[in-house]
């Protein structure tokens, strides 16, 4: 049985180390890069970018039976996936894509998210020469980016968020805590504005100001290609493009597609930890689907969130409640650790 899984990031790249040295299945894992790359670290090379090396690992050092495509996937469809230089059949196919990170404006010049480790390698390039950042967005990687270069740069550090207080999606107290850090960091936050347009170097906000700046950081949410997808039924899909999964995590209307990380349905924040869960329902159901055994059911774990705020200051949010201080920074320090050493 042939199993092919799309993407190497939390999910894909644990699916495929739960399903090596298997005897019975054929893996390959598909990834336009040669490495997995622990992403919730990706602002420390904002200031340090010869930290990348640190935080990648690649394929062939922990899969050994699992062929490993570096290619570009440019088609699903529900029989076969599509790269630039094959097509690929398969019986099983694992979804872990993940998510795009879009800037909304037309002149992207000096404008750069934090979505990879060679982007955020050049986006450190452009910080060089630059007195005045922009940020955009004010959710987790947003308030991570600005803590960040606050904390360990002299530049002038904006922060405009369309919402009343920094990632809302946790409780007030976090809010307040990495409101004041920033605050007292220096950092100028506009909140309850967006930015919706740009003329060279000034940036227009959605209430008539203008704000010059050398380089822009774009952090304002995820997006999903639906035009990747071909022949599947509307169903499929949410209004936002992402993927409709059962309580198996199996795409509706195809029991033999699985979907993981940010691109599936699933309520829950998109993080590293939840996406980890996913693929371990995912790879038991893919030997139990090969065995013709019931399948287990998704059921996720609320887990604190682990911001950080620079390198030695951090909050933990589970609410109803924020934790700041060295503690946070401390263990999301080790949870990167813990990651790459379970590869």
């Amino acid at each position: 049985m042939r199993v092919v899984i799309l993407g190497g990031g939390f999910c894909g790249s644990m699916v495929a180390k739960r399903l090596d040295n298997r005897g019975l299945l054929d893996v390959i894992l598909i990834d336009k890069e040669p490495y997995f790359e622990y992403y919730p670290s990706l602002p420390k090379l904002i200031t340090d970018p010869d930290y990348h090396k640190k935080i990648i690992k690649s394929y062939s050092s922990f899969l050994n039976d699992v062929e490993v495509l570096t290619e570009k996937v440019v088609k699903v469809t529900p029989d076969n996936v599509s790269t630039i230089e094959r097509k690929v059949e398969f019986d099983i196919l694992v979804i872990s894509l993940g998510a795009n990170y879009p800037i909304y404006l037309d002149d992207k010049k000096n404008v750069f998210t934090v979505s990879s480790g060679k982007g955020v390698k050049e986006l450190s390039k452009g910080m060089e020469k630059a007195d005045d950042v922009l940020i955009v967005g004010g959710g987790l990687i947003g308030t991570e980016v600005a803590a960040e270069i606050a904390s360990k740069t002299e530049k002038n550090v904006t922060l405009v968020h369309p919402h009343e207080r920094l990632i809302e999606r946790n409780p007030k107290m976090a809010s307040l805590f990495a409101e004041t850090y920033l605050r007292n960091k220096g950092v100028k936050m506009i909140l309850d504005e967006k930015v919706v347009g740009r003329e060279d170097d000034e940036y227009l906000t959605s209430e008539g100001r203008k704000i010059e700046s050398d380089v822009c950081i774009w952090s304002t949410g995820l997006s999903f290609d639906r035009s990747l997808f071909q022949g599947f039924a509307d169903p499929c899909f949410t209004e936002r493009n992402t993927l409709k999964v059962n309580d198996h995590l199996q795409l509706k209307a195809n029991p033999n597609i699985f979907v993981g990380g940010d691109i599936s349905d699933t309520d829950e924040e998109k993080t590293g930890h939840n996406a980890d869960s996913h693929s371990k329902i995912i790879a038991e159901n893919v030997l139990r689907s090969y065995k013709n055994r019931p399948l287990k059911s998704y059921s996720n774990v609320n887990f604190p969130m682990i911001i950080s705020l620079g390198d030695v200051n951090g909050l933990i949010s589970f609410s109803p409640v924020g934790i700041p201080g060295p503690v946070p920074a401390l263990v999301k320090h080790l949870l990167e650790k813990g990651a790459l050493l379970r590869l």
